[in-house]
């Protein structure tokens, strides 16, 4: 979605969803109540937040409203089980995002390069224990009207397992996370909010793309498409 359309959509829906708190009687931190619709409910603390995150048929990522860098909430079943963090992150300026549970245990982590392979920007993608797991590449060419930019996974060996594929052409982006043989393992849909949000839905739960590169791979489209599209916008208000 534009730039500039998503920021006003955006200032809207936040505006009504303030309004709404500030009318209840809901106390404490904000970030100790998961939201559906215009419920709040608070945090269960008896959960296996990894094992739910890794059991999920569905997962929503949502960027974080204030941060300083590229921040996402990861929900599941509308309860917040995990976080990615990446401060002050530029893309593939070797900065990093972790993903982390929501009572603190690290699952993974991703590092960026300029260039890995013939891809023009790769990541290195990691365990817990800092071991090495994989890589998502970044592939970009021009055609006629614009960049255009596809997504490889690659696993420890640098063989190829996946690569993304973009099916819908609208305002809210919506994209296949497919294995070698063309099987679709997830699809990545972008969903109307203050801030982007996106939907990751699990078709194949014994891929050989994990899910913690298919929510990094999600975050670091989102980082890509910001950037463009705020590049864009400063471009089109100086001429």
């Amino acid at each position: 979605m534009n730039y500039v359309a998503k920021t006003i959509i955006g200032l809207s829906v936040g505006a009504m969803s303030m309004l709404y708190v500030g009318c209840g009687n809901n106390k404490g931190n904000i970030e100790d109540y998961q939201t559906t619709g215009s419920q709040f409910q608070p945090h269960s603390r008896n959960i296996d937040y990894e094992q739910k995150l890794f059991d999920a048929d569905k997962v929503v990522i949502k960027e974080k409203i204030f941060s300083w860098g590229k921040d996402y909430r990861v929900f599941v079943d509308d309860i917040k089980v995990a976080s990615v963090t990446g401060k002050n992150f530029k893309f593939f300026e070797g900065d990093e995002f972790i993903l982390r549970t929501e009572d603190g245990k690290v699952i993974a982590s991703e590092k960026e390069h300029y260039k890995l392979f013939k891809l023009d920007r790769t990541a290195s993608c990691f365990d817990a224990d800092g071991n090495l797991t994989g890589y998502i590449g970044e592939e970009t060419w021009n055609d006629f009207f614009s960049l255009k930019y596809q997504f490889h996974v690659y696993d420890a060996n640098q063989n190829k397992i996946g690569s993304s594929k973009k099916t819908l052409l609208s305002l809210l982006s919506k994209q296949e996370l497919q294995d070698n043989q063309g099987n679709t393992d997830y699809t990545i849909h972008e969903k109307l909010g203050l801030k982007d949000i996106y939907e990751i839905t699990v078709l194949d739960q014994n891929s050989s793309i994990t899910l913690d590169k298919a929510i990094f791979l999600t975050c670091i489209v989102d980082a890509v498409t910001d950037a463009a599209e705020s590049d864009s916008d400063d471009s089109s208000s100086d001429d």
